[in-house]
């Protein structure tokens, strides 16, 4: 799906472009599934992936690789990447000193949990503590007045949002979303 050269997303951006008659375009990717912290790095497991075996499972690091080698496509305007993971071993990340690679000014990623936490389920609400917080906030709560939600105020939003509902969970481990990148003033989502 993601490989840059002849992935499935490339030839859908080529398409957009040639079919669509937009010079730029904005990629929104959501991810929601499981992950596992291995030696130190974080692991997206797949559906058809193999429990005790590593290498069927896909580091985040080669996902964030691949979206940076895309986004030099001068067609892509910017790359948003929202991470939704449930770690099925958080604590193997606590302390731990693994972060987000340097990312190109195309793409910003903003992620569920902090190291040694992991997404938790809203279970009255039928989703993510997360993706309840991002859907909540498309929708309008995170507009300033505008109607237009950048990602800084998404952000904001989802910030403030998920440690407070995590937090009102008897049992629940603390939560708290973190952000990598640099801009946090594109357009998500234009109400207007």
């Amino acid at each position: 799906v993601f490989d840059p050269h002849d992935g499935d997303l490339r030839k859908r951006i080529n398409s957009s472009v040639k079919y669509s008659n937009m010079d730029e375009i904005n990629i929104f990717l959501y991810y929601r599934g499981y992950g596992e912290w291995v030696n130190g790095q974080p692991l997206l497991i797949p559906k058809n992936a193999k429990f005790d075996r590593h290498v069927t499972k896909y580091p985040i690091e080669d996902l964030i690789e691949s979206l940076a080698t895309i986004s030099i496509l001068n067609s892509i305007k910017t790359i948003t990447l929202f991470l939704d993971i449930t770690y099925i071993n958080p604590e193997k990340s606590s302390g731990s000193v693994w972060d987000f690679p340097e990312l190109p000014e195309k793409i910003s990623i903003l992620s569920a949990s902090s190291n040694g936490e992991t997404s938790q389920i809203y279970e009255e609400k039928k989703h993510s503590f997360f993706t309840y917080s991002l859907l909540k906030g498309l929708a309008g709560a995170a507009d300033d007045g505008d109607n237009v939600i950048n990602l800084g105020e998404i952000t904001e939003y989802v910030y403030r949002s998920v440690p407070r509902y995590a937090e009102q969970i008897p049992g629940k481990i603390k939560q708290n979303p973190s952000f990598n990148g640099k801009d946090l003033k594109r357009t998500i989502l234009d109400l207007r």
